[in-house]
């Protein structure tokens, strides 16, 4: 005989005691499967499914649960998000192709420097992007995932008016001021 001969005829399996723990376990469970399933809560249809019983006769008036009945008429969608996300790509009217400076946001901005002029119209201001390009900017400028505008240049700043979105899905213009960065060294 070898080592597995050896093995296997070592140990003692019991064959006629696993059958009977096996029948003893499908008999309980059938039991249980008519106690509770077929008396106590379920009735075989004629379509051969299971159907739940409203109103068990076995169970006191106390016990029973009460009917109810859900009407979604009047109240919020749990599935629908408190704040709707605009698209901002459904939204725009035109299907063109947007510029570095649409595809930021505009406080991603740093202004770098201001060409002052006398007459609005030709005052310039150069910002830079978060990558290092650099850009100029005009009164009107489309800036931003927003459709922000630049709508003021001032000697020290730049200001843009956007539409975002508040908590309650409500559009509101918000102004977003982009300061001109002092040298290094000095103050204010």
């Amino acid at each position: 005989m070898g080592k597995m001969d050896n093995f296997i005829g070592s140990v003692n399996f019991n064959w006629l005691g696993i059958i009977r723990k096996l029948w003893s376990v499908f008999f309980i469970s059938c039991i249980v499967w008519n106690y509770f399933c077929l008396a106590g809560g379920l009735v075989w249809a004629k379509s051969g499914k299971a159907e739940p019983v409203l109103q068990s006769t076995n169970l006191p008036d106390w016990l029973k649960p009460p009917v109810y009945h859900y009407d979604p008429k009047g109240k919020v969608d749990p599935f629908v998000p408190f704040v709707d996300r605009v698209n901002r790509a459904f939204n725009r009217s035109q299907k063109r192709h947007l510029t570095p400076l649409e595809r930021i946001d505009v406080t991603q901005l740093r202004l770098e420097g201001i060409l002052w002029s006398s007459d609005p119209h030709l005052t310039r201001a150069v910002v830079e992007l978060p990558d290092g390009k650099c850009f100029i900017l005009k009164q009107g400028t489309v800036v931003g995932q927003n459709d922000g505008r630049v709508i003021k240049i001032t000697p020290d700043k730049v200001i843009v008016k956007e539409k975002v979105m508040d908590i309650f899905g409500n559009l509101k213009n918000r102004e977003v001021i982009l300061k001109l960065h002092s040298k290094q060294g000095e103050e204010g």
